[in-house]
């Protein structure tokens, strides 16, 4: 992946002081600093521009992984505006659709349809109510689909079934944001360990869905 870095000079007294301030509030420089340029990306560079850009780093992320080219990601996109259903090959599981959330999508899906945000999602298919009904059904079996989620925009909530769970979790996207912001804290750490803080982090976020509510809403996840 082309990761650049930013020189900066700066008073080492001054950023002595912003270090333990910002570690007073769980934070650090590196963490703010990446927060002002995201900002500054998100400010000036088109929305049209960005979606192209986040389809070829998640390309790029995906060819580095070890994980077979041949599976995919399955995800239910609605909001009060419309609701889409689609595979994607570059968004695998929830660690990789919370990074992707917390560093480009999470300021666009009140402002864009859910169509647009699904470009973020890179290379992607779309699917028809009964394909991806279907795609539920037979996910125990399937060997080439990884993760299916369900993604309410609306209520702010993420219903997830991935490869090797026997039942679906779900999980506020305020907490899942706070899960993968904390992985990301420390810059010298491989991918499978930030995944490891972020499983961490959401163990007990788990939100209770009863049959009841779950007949009632129908944003509920589909039941296997």
């Amino acid at each position: 992946m082309a990761n650049k870095e930013v020189p900066l000079l700066y008073n080492e007294y001054r950023l002595r002081a912003l270090e333990n301030a910002l570690e007073e509030n769980d934070s650090s420089v590196e963490l703010a600093l990446k927060n002002t340029l995201d900002s500054l990306y998100r400010k000036f560079v088109p929305h049209t521009e960005r979606a192209e850009i986040e389809s070829h780093i998640q390309q790029e992320e995906t060819a580095a992984q070890v994980s077979p080219q041949n599976t995919v990601g399955v995800f239910h996109l609605h909001n009060a505006d419309g609701d889409i259903n689609f595979s994607s090959r570059y968004v695998k599981g929830l660690f990789q659709f919370a990074k992707l959330y917390s560093e480009y999508m999470q300021f666009d899906v009140n402002q864009y349809t859910v169509d647009s945000v699904v470009g973020y999602f890179g290379e992607h298919r779309i699917l028809d109510p009964e394909l991806f009904s279907m795609v539920c059904d037979t996910f125990h079996s399937s060997e080439n689909v990884s993760v299916i989620a369900d993604i309410d925009f609306e209520r702010g909530n993420i219903s997830v079934l991935e490869k090797g769970a026997d039942d679906w979790r779900t999980y506020r996207l305020s907490d899942v944001l706070s899960a993968v912001r904390a992985s990301v804290r420390q810059s010298d750490l491989f991918d499978y360990e930030r995944k490891a803080i972020f499983d961490e982090q959401l163990d007990g976020k788990e939100l209770e869905i009863t049959a009841d509510a779950a007949s009632e809403d129908e944003s509920a996840p589909i039941q296997m």
